[in-house]
């Protein structure tokens, strides 16, 4: 199993990369800035707008444009 991450996102299947996109969507990693705990969800969601074009797979290119269109539903909501 191929060790995933942002370094080799160019070398996974589209469906790697997108089930990679997603999953770090749901569950994003947190970083600190100047002292603040900031999750980086908007990094990944910008990431996957980016790769999105890439995306030949058709199912892929579904569930990855899903994930972005569910993220700004719930950001407009909010």
């Amino acid at each position: 199993l191929k060790k995933k991450s942002m370094e080799n996102l160019e070398q996974l299947t589209d469906i790697e990369t997108v089930l990679f996109l997603m999953s770090h969507i749901d569950n994003p990693c947190s970083v600190q800035v100047k002292g603040i705990k900031v999750d980086i969800k908007n990094f990944y969601i910008r990431i996957a707008k980016e790769v999105l074009p890439r995306i030949e797979n058709p199912g892929a290119r579904y569930l990855l444009q899903s994930k972005i269109n569910e993220h700004q539903v719930t950001k407009s909501s909010q």
